[in-house]
């Protein structure tokens, strides 16, 4: 079985969902489809808004994402993750 996340965070986009929604939607997604086979795998998102807003989140820790600023400083972040999976 196939999962086209990136279409699904796109398309939760599309509804309304902030970018930081929109990526745990689809992690969540993915985990329920998926269960156990995603055991020590990891899934993570990145998206942008039109508005600037990023969000990020993933299935597992570790999961990190640069953001340059329009300053020019780039920061690097954690992602939020699926608390419970490993």
């Amino acid at each position: 079985m196939r999962i086209v996340g990136t279409a699904r965070v796109v398309g939760s986009m599309r509804a309304g969902m902030s970018p930081q929604a929109a990526c745990r939607e689809a992690v969540e997604h993915i985990a329920r489809l998926r269960g156990d086979a995603l055991k020590g795998v990891q899934v993570g998102f990145l998206a942008l808004g039109r508005d600037g807003h990023v969000g990020a989140f993933a299935l597992l820790p570790g999961f990190t994402y640069a953001v340059t600023r329009y300053s020019g400083k780039t920061e690097i972040f954690p992602a939020e993750y699926r608390a419970g999976q490993g």
